[in-house]
């Protein structure tokens, strides 16, 4: 099933600059996966940005609400000064990321892209039993196949 119709599926998206961290105290944005007409009106909605805002406070908020629209959760989000975790709160996005940042999130909106972390957990082998494989059959006499001679 396309993963834009399992209401379940989301993707994390780091930072580049929080790449190199730790698996485990790296920060990460939760976001919902989009199908092409959403992700369309992303790319519209980000692309109108600076002709259709007035003023530059009206281009940070308008940014935010792309990212916020999307956004269901965070991971590792750490207050410097006390060291406690930043619990989840969209509001809060603008005190937690600058503008550059919330353009890279919105690019990996739009790429829905995989952490290589994330990727590498994808490729590990199976869980599934790898004993024999099936055994090879004849095809019925006079049935087509697909093998070429």
């Amino acid at each position: 099933m396309p993963v834009a119709l399992e209401p379940d599926q989301k993707f994390r998206s780091v930072l580049t600059r929080d790449e190199k961290k730790p698996l485990e105290k790296r920060p990460y944005f939760l976001f919902e996966y989009i199908n092409c007409r959403l992700c369309r009106k992303v790319a519209i909605d980000h692309d109108n940005l600076i002709a259709n805002s007035k003023d530059s406070n009206e281009v940070i908020d308008n940014l935010l609400g792309i990212v916020k629209r999307h956004l269901v959760g965070w991971g590792n989000m750490i207050e410097p000064s006390t060291g406690a975790e930043i619990p989840f709160n969209p509001d809060d996005l603008e005190v937690i990321i600058g503008v550059s940042e919330a353009h890279e999130l919105v690019n990996g909106l739009l790429n829905q892209s995989v952490s290589p972390d994330d990727l590498k957990n994808l490729e590990s082998p199976s869980v599934s039993s790898t004993g024999k494989s099936a055994r090879r059959v004849r095809a019925r006499k006079g049935a087509k196949t697909n093998r070429r001679r």
